[in-house]
C-alpha cells in the first residue's frame, strides 16, 4: 500500500517502529538521538528529530509530527530513521517510499 501525504500537511503523524536484523523491537533505551530524515525528490533532504512513544523505547516506536513547509514539494518521497545511541555511531534503518500529492491550485 502506497502512503499518500498531501503537500504541505501540517500535524500529519508518522509512526515507525524500528526493529533489528531479527524483526525484533529495537531497544531505544539509552539512546543520544532519535533522527528521520526525508530525502525530496528535487534534491537534497531534511532531518527532523522524532520522539520515542513509550518510554523508555523498548518497544522500538517513534513518531513525529509535520509542520509548516517541512512535506513540500510534491512528488516521490523516501523517509529513514538514524538511531544514535551514547557511546556509538549513527544507526540507519532501510528506506521507505511514499508520495507527497500536490494540492488542488484555486481557478
Amino acid at each position: 500500500m502506497t502512503v499518500i501525504v498531501q503537500e504541505n500537511a501540517i500535524g500529519v503523524r508518522f509512526e515507525i517502529a524500528l526493529v533489528d536484523q531479527a524483526g525484533q523491537p529495537l531497544d531505544l533505551t539509552g539512546t543520544d538521538s532519535i533522527k528521520i530524515r526525508f530525502s525530496k525528490p528535487t534534491s537534497g533532504s531534511v532531518e527532523v528529530p522524532a520522539s520515542i512513544i513509550n518510554a523508555p523505547g523498548t518497544d522500538g516506536l517513534v513518531e513525529l509530527f509535520t509542520t509548516n513547509g517541512l512535506m513540500v514539494p510534491s512528488g516521490d518521497w523516501d523517509i529513514q530513521a538514524f538511531v544514535k545511541y551514547t557511546l556509538g555511531d549513527d544507526l540507519p534503518t532501510k528506506t521507505k517510499a511514499f508520495v507527497v500529492r500536490e494540492n488542488i491550485v484555486d481557478p
